[in-house]
């Protein structure tokens, strides 16, 4: 079996591993961010791209050290934020990055969906179950992002105001 399966634009995970290895599995990139249309496509893999290299500065710890360059890379002048936690702005969302406890692993990209200039993405973590000792659990988080000029300009999630 295929540590992955892509159905109805819905990746499902076979085999465990691949929740700390998909940044660089490029068959679960093309897989992923595959559509017909050139725009669709080109918003899923900046979307990919960005969850990528956050990915990468949580495994490295470096949270604090690179988080500018990311966001610079990614996200507009312009940024309007729906999150109550994070205000608007790139040094807003930089800050947010710095406040909050990174996860021991980050979560994994299972789906995108675009329409226009917005791309929502549906992503992935595995945790452990507090009512049963041993086992885990999938918890699915949505996240929807505008694009404009090839960059992040605006964000809503499902958080609840801390």
């Amino acid at each position: 079996m295929a540590d992955f399966t892509v159905a109805g634009g819905v990746a499902t995970i076979h085999n465990e591993e691949l929740f700390a290895t998909w940044e660089t599995r490029r068959d679960y990139y093309e897989a992923l961010t595959a559509a017909e249309d050139p725009v669709a496509a080109a918003h899923k893999r900046l979307l990919m791209d960005f969850e990528i290299a956050l990915s990468a500065v949580v495994r490295a710890g470096r949270i604090h050290e690179d988080i500018d360059e990311v966001l610079e890379r990614f996200i507009g002048d312009v940024y309007i934020q729906h999150d109550p936690n994070v205000g608007d702005g790139r040094e807003a969302l930089a800050a947010s990055f710095r406040e909050v406890p990174a996860p021991d692993s980050p979560p994994i990209p299972v789906n995108f969906v675009v329409e226009g200039d917005l791309v929502s993405m549906l992503l992935q973590r595995r945790l452990p179950d507090p009512r049963i000792p041993g086992a885990t659990y999938d918890m699915f988080m949505p996240v929807l992002f505008r694009v404009r000029d090839g960059k992040f300009v605006e964000h809503w999630d499902s958080r609840e105001k801390m």
